[in-house]
């Protein structure tokens, strides 16, 4: 009996913190996500006509000329965007935001094209538009 006993203290004693250490490896996976902001929002098509601009319908709300890739987003979508920005339009791919729309519009963006008739062919849409796109990593068990 006194073999038993001594066994664990003789083994503490010459491998202190040795004996009933076990040691646990844990693999982790590294996830890398692209998240961004996101908004449902109504998306019509505009051209450059007195008929659906103010007087100057080749000229934008911060000054620059209308071309391919510019959007004009309501009022209450500037709390969200500067002049400057770009968006992504589910479907319809990158734009810059260049104009605002009239103070009647809410939720809605406006892509400016120059073909009237595909404006009107296209009519209006509720589609996704993201913007503020960041990597994030995350680590998980395997």
């Amino acid at each position: 009996m006194l073999k038993f006993i001594l066994l664990p203290v003789v083994l503490l004693v010459l491998f202190p913190g040795k004996v009933f250490e076990k040691e646990y490896q844990v693999k982790y996976i590294e996830k890398k996500v692209v998240l961004s902001d996101s908004l449902k929002v109504d998306v019509t098509w505009y051209t450059s006509s007195v008929l659906e601009t103010d007087s100057t319908p080749f000229i934008t709300a911060d000054g620059s000329r209308v071309r391919d890739g510019i959007i004009a987003v309501s009022r209450n979508l500037l709390d969200y965007f500067e002049y400057g920005d770009s968006l992504y339009v589910e479907d319809f791919g990158w734009f810059e935001v260049r104009d605002c729309m009239h103070q009647r519009w809410d939720n809605t963006v406006d892509i400016w094209c120059n073909d009237r008739g595909y404006a009107l062919q296209n009519g209006r849409e509720q589609k996704w538009i993201c913007w503020n796109f960041r990597e994030e990593t995350y680590y998980v068990n395997e």
